[in-house]
């Protein structure tokens, strides 16, 4: 009876690390450059920080614009707001106003 002797291959021994390696790999990738990874995570904090920075001028104008509207309404108009708005939109001065112009 003949036996069939073979060295066993080499490769097969690697196969499984490997392919552990590669899907570890894979997931490490993704897990700092993918879609919710960490860079995407700093991205988001770093736009979130410019919203929050641009919501804060939004509510300072809107404040600005509310007190305005304060002053203008429940018949407590006050003449000196009355005049400088007539003259701002008839776009006139007085001879003896100084005016001061500022960049916008």
């Amino acid at each position: 009876m003949a036996t069939r002797q073979y060295k066993p291959a080499r490769y097969k021994s690697f196969i499984l690390p490997v392919l552990t390696l590669a899907c570890l790999g894979y997931f490490v990738v993704n897990g700092i450059y993918g879609k919710s990874g960490v860079a995407a995570l700093k991205e988001a904090q770093a736009k979130e920080a410019r919203l929050q920075q641009e919501l804060d001028n939004i509510v300072k104008k809107r404040e600005i614009v509310e007190n305005r509207v304060i002053l203008l309404g429940n018949g407590s108009l006050e003449k000196d707001m009355l005049d400088e708005r007539a003259r701002y939109l008839a776009n006139m001065i007085h001879p003896d106003d100084v005016v001061i112009l500022r960049p916008r």
